[in-house]
């Protein structure tokens, strides 16, 4: 490449800075400063989400139960381990709720989701952030036992 190639594709090059430049200055100059105050937006507020109870029965040197675990910490769920290595009563606690004797075993929620292998298969189809996350419930019993309703009897006779 002789010289004059290359200032050409340098000074090319420093014109394309030079107008990203402009351009993310002209994104940020429209941004409030940090001291500015929020205005009140017309839109609801996001409804929080309440992480579920999340246990994984799980042993040392257990790869798919470390496959397990790290795969929850990736997509920061946090989760309570119960260590079943040597202790019979745990594994016996472990197969009347799961209906299994091996390790992983994961609950959300108290409903057994399965094995590692279970876990990636719910992520892969979208239900696992469903059970994972989820909105607070509104206990409509409560709502409609306050509120009361009166029928009024409609006449068909014309």
């Amino acid at each position: 490449m002789n010289r004059l190639n290359y200032l050409s594709i340098l000074s090319r090059l420093s014109a394309s800075i030079l107008l990203i430049t402009s351009v993310v200055g002209t994104i940020h100059a429209d941004t409030p400063p940090p001291s500015a105050p929020i205005q009140a937006s017309a839109q609801p507020a996001a409804v929080e989400k309440k992480q579920a109870e999340v246990i994984i029965y799980s042993s040392a040197g257990c790869g798919p139960c470390r496959d397990a675990k790290k795969f929850l910490d990736d997509k920061i769920v946090s989760y309570k381990v119960i260590d079943v290595q040597g202790k019979k009563d745990l594994i016996d606690e472990m197969e009347r709720l799961t209906g299994k004797r091996t390790v992983p075993q994961i609950l959300i929620n108290g409903k057994h989701v399965g094995s590692y292998s279970s876990l990636i298969v719910l992520n892969m189809s979208g239900a696992l952030d469903d059970m994972l996350f989820q909105s607070p419930e509104i206990n409509v019993a409560e709502q409609t036992s306050s509120t009361k309703i009166q029928a009024t009897p409609v006449s068909t006779s014309k």
